[in-house]
C-alpha cells in the first residue's frame, strides 16, 4: 500500500516523538489513551484507560493509582515504600526503595516535596536527575521477591512469572 493511499481511521492518532522519548499531542481532541495532555512521558505516565488495559492485559488486578493531569504516574518515585499497585491472588507488586531527585540544583528525598517547592514541576520533568531511585518489585506471597522493573514497558505478565 503507498503512504499515499494510507489513512488512519478516525478514531486513532499518532503521537509523533520528539527525539527525547515525549509524545506530542498536537491539535486533537483529549483521547483517553493520552490522558489529554500536551506531553507526557510514555516510560512513567500514562492514560488511565490505557494503564487498564495493559493491566488486565498482563493479568493484574489494580489496587490504586497516583494521577496528574488525567494520567496514571507509573514511576514508583511517586508513590511511598510499600505502597502495592497491584495484585493477584498469589503475588503483590510492591513499591521499593528510596528517591533522591535533583530539581533547580536542589536535592529532594521525595517527588512529593519537590512538586510542593515548584510550581510547574511535573511540566520538567525530563530536567529531574534522579540520583537515586525507588523500583516496582514483585512479590510472590511466602517467598522473596520474584522480578523487579521501574517502568512501564517492562511490566511482567503473570503467566511468565508464575503468579
Amino acid at each position: 500500500m503507498s503512504e499515499e493511499n494510507f489513512r488512519l481511521p478516525s478514531n486513532l492518532y499518532v503521537l509523533p516523538l520528539d527525539g527525547e522519548g515525549w509524545a506530542q499531542k498536537k491539535e486533537m481532541p483529549d483521547s483517553p489513551l493520552c490522558g489529554g495532555v500536551q506531553r507526557m512521558d510514555l516510560k512513567y505516565f500514562i492514560g488511565l484507560e490505557a494503564f487498564n488495559l495493559i493491566m488486565r492485559d498482563k493479568g493484574w488486578t489494580l489496587s490504586e493509582t497516583k494521577k496528574i493531569n488525567n494520567n496514571v504516574c507509573f514511576k514508583p518515585d511517586f508513590y511511598e515504600s510499600g505502597f502495592i499497585i497491584a495484585k493477584t491472588p498469589k503475588a503483590k507488586i510492591v513499591c521499593v526503595g528510596e528517591t533522591i531527585v535533583i530539581f533547580n540544583s536542589k536535592e529532594y528525598n521525595s517527588v512529593e516535596s519537590l512538586i510542593a517547592d515548584n510550581e510547574g514541576a511535573i511540566d520538567n520533568f525530563s530536567s529531574w536527575e534522579f540520583k537515586e531511585e525507588k523500583e516496582w518489585v514483585v512479590f510472590k506471597y511466602g517467598t522473596e521477591w520474584t522480578f523487579s522493573f521501574t517502568t512501564i514497558n517492562k511490566f511482567p505478565k503473570t503467566t511468565k512469572l508464575r503468579c
